[in-house]
């Protein structure tokens, strides 16, 4: 069973000793269990973790773990995850690992450890070192942390357990996986179970049992064979871990490694740098024919003199995909003759579309040009694919955390659709986020205009002058108008029956569904308190 849209319940040793079989009649389909809570002490373990491990396996329910943070230094953070590590040895859970980040009790405030640099900190030892060891981990906060506290690149890194008791919820970024939506104060169905008490509650956006047995995370073992070695995946997960890492600021990681920093060669090389460093790291070097070069032309070469070099067509992820800006022909012999374009930039791939892949890599220019970032790319700019010999022979890989999270087919069309109908330059990831959710703004405000010379500023900002323009669209409309409201229902994962822009019975129970759940008029009219709604 799918535990999308499922609703499910967590627990601790506050509960007390709780019915498992009471909370699945009820109709909850899964639950979060605490396992412990601070430095790794086994005072600190949860006094019922144990058996709540024992009895939801019992009773069939999916499970996961979260762990309560007190962690007001490096070194208790670090004791912290050590704790948590302990505790899970030897157990499967079927959902993530969540990291707790809250200060419920004000002890973090009186111990000094409630301030950004701390709760930052502490959020990615803990994270970085689940996803090290193996597990599938989440971060589990509320609307005061992600705004004052944990910084915006690690809370939207990991998938998001939110905590907002509320009739919807608040927090709309493409990473919301589960909702707690409420505790004591419950607005939606009651705060407690018949013969169980008082509980949190939940709603679940993922099929965590099928993306964690699959993927091979916490403990279980994916039915992908490969032999030993580095996978596709490996290297892949490798520089996804890259992405935000500066071991050495003010210097270029990479160019120190490499042999030094030298602002003459760094713009042009450190691309080639960085993809030597990355299999440095993963202690795989020898997977790199020629070894320590940093010129494209020449590992290139190297790649072709292997018998690893590929066309552009032949592109997969793993692979280090080497680009043509300008599109000239290659002055390298003799791959001149064989129809290759000049190579002007490599990074690793990681995902292939129908006119893109999304890749990562190095070369952001300047002092700091070792900063690994993951963008899309024009599958038309590839020149080459050089395949290193992974022990899965550079086969597909099993998605990585976040690409199993965000890769939403669905999401990945609309952007397309968004850039080619209304020239709107954004990157074709299949995130819905702040950036998607604008330019659907901007193609709304861009068809107020057109269509009813509405004099908006397409800026992405929905407020009270694009509100007041809105037009009502019901059942038996059509054109462009429909489409934007289609990609707002899809992105939020409303299915409509196609983007068509065809307003027919698909997307009209879509929009009842949605005015039902964010508590508006159901009336199946995708009005002015719909469109807020979806846009604000």
């Amino acid at each position: 069973m799918s535990l999308v849209n499922k609703k499910g319940v967590d627990v601790s040793s506050n509960n007390g000793k709780v019915s498992m079989e009471k909370i699945k009649a009820a109709g909850y389909d899964f639950i979060m269990i605490r396992c412990g809570f601070g430095e790794n002490i086994t005072e600190q373990d949860d006094t019922q973790w144990e058996e709540n491990v024992r009895k939801a396996e019992a009773a069939g329910l999916p499970w996961g773990a979260y762990f309560y943070s007190y962690a007001c230094t490096e070194a208790s953070a670090k004791s912290e995850l050590e704790h948590a590590l302990r505790l899970l040895k030897g157990k499967k859970p079927t959902l993530p690992v969540a990291f707790d980040m809250e200060d419920a009790d004000g002890y973090k405030a009186r111990h000094g450890g409630w301030n950004r640099a701390n709760v930052t900190r502490a959020c990615r030892i803990f994270l970085e070192g689940m996803v090290k060891a193996g597990y599938y981990p989440m971060l589990y906060t509320g609307f005061e942390e992600i705004e004052n506290y944990i910084e915006k690149a690690i809370w939207q890194k990991y998938d998001m357990w939110f905590a907002h008791w509320a009739r919807s919820c608040g927090y709309k970024e493409g990473n919301l996986s589960i909702w707690q939506y409420g505790g004591e104060t419950n607005l939606i169905d009651g705060n407690s179970i018949p013969g169980v008490g008082i509980i949190d509650k939940n709603l679940c956006y993922k099929d965590y049992p099928a993306l964690i047995k699959n993927g091979g995370f916490n403990g279980w073992k994916s039915d992908k064979k490969t032999s030993t070695g580095l996978t596709a995946a490996q290297a892949m997960s490798g520089a996804r871990a890259l992405v935000g890492k500066d071991e050495c600021p003010g210097e270029c990681d990479i160019a120190k490694w490499y042999g030094g920093f030298n602002t003459g060669i760094n713009e042009v090389a450190c691309c080639c740098m960085g993809m030597l460093y990355l299999f440095y790291k993963l202690n795989a070097l020898d997977l790199i024919p020629g070894g320590k070069v940093a010129d494209c032309g020449s590992l290139a070469y190297n790649f072709y003199k292997a018998g690893q070099l590929h066309k552009p067509d032949e592109v997969k992820p793993g692979d280090l995909v080497i680009f043509s800006w300008s599109g000239k022909p290659t002055s390298v012999k003799p791959l001149d003759s064989l129809g290759y374009k000049c190579f002007e930039h490599v990074e690793l791939c990681l995902k292939v579309f129908d006119d893109n892949i999304m890749s990562v890599g190095a070369n952001n220019g300047g002092l700091e040009c070792d900063d690994f970032q993951i963008k899309t790319r024009r599958r038309s700019d590839i020149s080459a694919c050089c395949r290193p010999k992974y022990a899965d022979s550079g086969a597909e890989a099993t998605p990585t955390v976040t690409e199993a999270v965000y890769g939403d087919k669905n999401v990945y069309s609309i952007q397309r659709w968004l850039n080619e109908k209304y020239s709107l330059d954004i990157y074709i990831d299949g995130i819905y986020g702040s950036q998607t959710k604008a330019a659907l703004v901007k193609a709304l405000q861009k068809e107020l205009n057109r269509q009813y010379g509405a004099g908006l500023a397409v800026d992405g900002i929905y407020g009270p002058m694009t509100n007041s323009a809105v037009r009502n669209l019901s059942k038996g409309d059509t054109g462009a108008l429909v489409s934007i409201l289609q990609g707002l229902l899809i992105c939020n994962g409303y299915p409509t029956g196609g983007h068509d822009g065809i307003f027919g019975y698909m997307t009209e129970a879509s929009v009842l569904t949605y005015q039902e759940k964010e508590g508006l008029e159901v009336d199946g009219i995708a009005g002015k308190q719909t469109f807020e709604a979806l846009c604000g």
